[in-house]
């Protein structure tokens, strides 16, 4: 829910460093080699001015402070945070190397200051509560968690508030009810991840109880999905 004590953290390595999102501090933490001995310390923080403060927006909704943050990703060399109770995804052009540094772009927010719950209206920009984000041939896969949806952007985003091209579990991307229509192929209710593996889209549609699987990439909107996972046919939950 809404609770930001809850624990959907991600731990997620690029092969070096190890990330970690620590969500009921507002923070995530970094290590620049993955640790090999009990209670190492992190390196670096984003999300708070230091190691030892954990208030949320410390100091004000701003670049460089989170709220609840989820998920963390490093994609072609940049950072990717789900900062999920303000309703964004900041992204950092290099992974921080220092405490505290700004992020370069945010997404579902017009800017780094506003935080509201699908700011000016559900649409391809807006989110609420987003969750977990990945990447797979230069697209990026975000899990719009309370929107009831996935939204999927055919190419990297680079500049504030960009748009996403395709939207999976709505029939469109002004509207945001859950399982829209009533349970079916193309429903979802509560998305926590949307991941590619082997070219498939698997989705975890959290309140309908299933796994969603696409054989193929959607390149349209409301695509039906062509396997489930967890119920006996595609319109139970």
């Amino acid at each position: 829910g809404t609770n930001p004590n809850a624990s959907y953290g991600e731990v997620y390595t690029d092969g070096i460093k190890l990330y970690v999102t620590d969500t009921a501090n507002h923070r995530v933490l970094i290590w620049n080699t993955i640790p090999t001995v009990n209670n190492t310390p992190a390196d670096v923080v984003v999300g708070q001015p230091n190691m030892t403060s954990n208030t949320a927006n410390n100091g004000g909704i701003s670049a460089s402070r989170l709220n609840g943050p989820r998920g963390v990703k490093v994609i072609g060399g940049k950072l990717y945070v789900s900062d999920s109770l303000n309703h964004r995804i900041l992204i950092w052009n290099t992974v921080p190397t220092t405490n505290g540094v700004a992020a370069d772009v945010v997404l579902g927010q017009p800017n780094f200051t506003s935080n509201s719950v699908n700011n000016g209206g559900v649409s391809a920009t807006s989110l609420y509560e987003p969750m977990y984000v990945n990447e797979y041939n230069g697209k990026l896969y975000v899990a719009d968690y309370r929107n009831s949806r996935v939204k999927i952007y055919n190419t990297l985003p680079t500049t504030n508030n960009a748009a996403a091209d395709i939207v999976l579990g709505q029939p469109n991307f002004t509207s945001n009810t859950s399982n829209n229509g009533g349970i079916s192929a193309t429903s979802l209710g509560f998305t926590t991840e949307a991941k590619v593996i082997n070219n498939k889209l698997f989705v975890s549609d959290l309140l309908n109880h299933r796994i969603k699987i696409y054989n193929t990439i959607p390149t349209t909107d409301n695509a039906p999905m062509d396997i489930v996972i967890g119920q006996p046919s595609l319109n139970t939950n």
